[in-house]
């Protein structure tokens, strides 16, 4: 009897958490339902990424609760989950903002089921509000490009939630796609300026080398005349003495 009690329990949570996810729809999955933010990354992370921000109204505990409860209940598509995080951070961040909490979920596409990682951090503004910084990376191996999928995961969560317009930081099918670790001017200058360098050396050396044969066959000339003179003077001595003799 007690068994039988236990079973249906286990089967009533069972339906009532089958009850509450939200059935799966392609409307999140750029491959099966085409949208104008489903722009192609080309592997700006290594593998295709997105990462954006949003300013919001939302302070900063309302902006962590509402993205949780979305990543938890599924989503617009059913497809979204939370994996975890934490809030209440209390963390100094710049100009006088606080980061407030940090967490991570998930997104799946509806065919093909390729999983994206999700990485939220949400700090205080000094103005009012929050902002939310998002960020979804292909998960599987050697995804160069996305069909624009990590771009309409972020985006359609910032529009499903109202959090306002979306600011692409890095990726996102932007270009280019690359970090601004060196100023592109500033590497070409680098490497005129090694050219240069290097051919004023190869030329110093030609010169040199140049100099230092001339030097030597001078002396060769000169040696060659000083020794012919001398032979000339001793044969003529030479010459001299045995008139004299004789």
């Amino acid at each position: 009897m007690l068994a039988s009690c236990l079973t249906v329990a286990l089967l009533l949570v069972s339906l009532k958490a089958a009850l509450a996810k939200k059935a799966e729809s392609p409307v999140g999955s750029c491959g099966v339902t085409p949208n104008a933010d489903c722009v192609n990354d080309m592997g700006s992370c290594g593998n295709a990424c997105c990462s954006a921000e949003f300013k919001t109204s939302m302070g900063v505990g309302e902006a962590f609760e509402a993205l949780q409860s979305y990543l938890e209940d599924g989503g617009a598509d059913g497809l979204f989950a939370y994996v975890g995080g934490s809030g209440g951070l209390n963390i100094p961040a710049s100009q006088g903002s606080i980061w407030d909490s940090i967490f991570q979920g998930t997104h799946t596409t509806i065919k093909a089921r390729y999983v994206d990682t999700l990485d939220f951090a949400i700090r205080s503004a000094k103005d009012g509000g929050s902002t939310v910084r998002a960020f979804s990376i292909s998960n599987i191996a050697g995804a160069l490009g996305d069909e624009g999928q990590n771009r309409r995961t972020i985006s359609l969560m910032g529009q499903d939630l109202g959090l306002g317009s979306m600011k692409v930081l890095f990726g996102c099918g932007e270009g280019p796609s690359l970090p601004a670790s060196k100023p592109v001017a500033l590497e070409m200058l680098v490497t005129s300026t090694a050219a240069t360098s290097r051919g004023l050396e190869r030329a110093t050396c030609i010169f040199v080398g140049s100099l230092a044969t001339m030097v030597a066959i001078g002396a060769l000339i000169g040696f060659r005349s000083f020794f012919g003179k001398s032979q000339a003077l001793q044969d003529a001595n030479a010459e001299a003495s045995y008139f004299l003799v004789a």
